[in-house]
């Protein structure tokens, strides 16, 4: 895909977003669900939470 988006001024500020085209596989494919859950209890390891998810 070729869009007309185009940096004229390399010194300025510009607000870049992305998309995920079949987002839904990130949280329903086993693969992709065990790693978030994954970096999930990690970072509440990291915030001295109790719970754990998975």
């Amino acid at each position: 895909m070729d869009f007309a988006y185009i940096i004229k001024d390399q010194f300025a500020l510009y607000f870049v977003t992305f998309t995920v085209n079949q987002w839904l596989d990130v949280f329903t494919g086993k693969l992709y669900s065990i790693s978030y859950l994954k970096a999930l209890n990690v970072a509440n390891a990291k915030k001295n939470r109790r719970y754990l998810l998975g």
